[in-house]
């Protein structure tokens, strides 16, 4: 489940078996103010659950079933190298900042090498009252 636009919600989808879609060279989707919530998935065959990339501030994860995909259950992954010289500009500054993700339900993810949630380049966030279990690497990278 990925989003590339301001203002997305994003409630009770079940995305299940879902592949990675080629589109070749492509500039970096920034979706602020993101929220998915109440939305089942599993079964990616290659990527994550559920993916907010690059510097799309103040997402919300919430009260998601997220389970049995090959990367992360969760993954939010900002790309400092993506880093514009106005932080107001749709380049972004390669930071995701106040992020919440509460109130998930993550299992058996990760079998591909990540963890049940990962983050990276995300600051000033909250993660509370997610219940993860049967993890084969990690429950949570933060980097």
């Amino acid at each position: 489940m990925r989003a590339a636009s301001n203002d997305v919600t994003a409630p009770f989808a079940v995305t299940s078996h879902s592949k990675p879609v080629p589109c070749g060279r492509r500039r970096p989707s920034i979706a602020r103010d993101l929220v998915i919530e109440g939305n089942e998935t599993s079964h990616s065959a290659i990527e994550h659950g559920i993916y907010v990339s690059n510097s799309g501030d103040r997402p919300i994860v919430r009260a998601n079933r997220v389970h049995d995909n090959h990367a992360s259950g969760i993954q939010l992954n900002a790309d400092p190298a993506q880093q514009g010289p106005d932080p107001n500009d749709p380049q972004g500054d390669g930071i995701i900042e106040d992020a919440l993700i509460e109130d998930n339900v993550i299992h058996d993810n990760g079998a591909g090498g990540a963890a049940g949630i990962n983050l990276a380049s995300v600051r000033s966030s909250l993660i509370r009252n997610n219940l993860l279990y049967e993890m084969p690497q990690r429950w949570l990278w933060w980097q």
